[in-house]
């Protein structure tokens, strides 16, 4: 970071900790807004649930909530390789689909959203389609990081109004 120039200087690339500080983020936008005026949602809501956080910013500006908005298909993952198996299986699960990956991201048992006949035959094609995964987190290095975001976490979950237990 000490090396970095110009605009890298400014954006700090590999400020990892520092931008990990949402606090001072939020903070400044209640601030400058006003609570009354921030809606504040969590980033997992707008995947397990994105309806329910749409329904959410609809509310919030005081519109029409029971508006039929779309979601928009997201097919730009990295980790999916054949994006036409994608899409087949995005229509197979429907409104489960997004639930679906980040159970198998996670992997979390998805018996729970077995519900027609050949949903377990596209689980394992849904799988395989896609690369990778996310590793787990060692547990010395969830340890440390709850170490060193402990005082931020207690921060931002003053600032916020939904669970952050799961955090770190």
């Amino acid at each position: 970071m000490r090396q970095a120039t110009d605009k890298w200087a400014e954006v700090q690339p590999h400020a990892y900790l520092t931008r990990s500080r949402y606090s001072t983020h939020i903070h400044e936008f209640l601030t400058l807004f006003g609570e009354e005026r921030v809606l504040l949602l969590k980033s997992e809501a707008l995947i397990s649930e994105p309806l329910g956080a749409i329904k959410q910013v609809c509310e919030f500006l005081e519109i029409d909530s029971d508006l039929s908005l779309p979601l928009p298909p997201n097919y730009s993952s990295p980790s999916v390789l054949d994006r036409a198996m994608q899409m087949q299986l995005r229509q197979h699960f429907g409104h489960r689909f997004p639930e679906l990956v980040e159970c198998i991201r996670r992997e979390e048992d998805v018996s729970d959203l077995i519900v027609a006949a050949n949903d377990a035959e596209n689980i394992e094609r849904l799988r395989t389609n896609l690369r990778g995964g996310k590793d787990p987190l060692p547990e010395e290095t969830r340890n440390t990081l709850r170490q060193i975001f402990a005082d931020e976490i207690s921060l931002v979950k003053r600032l916020v109004d939904f669970p952050g237990d799961d955090w770190v």
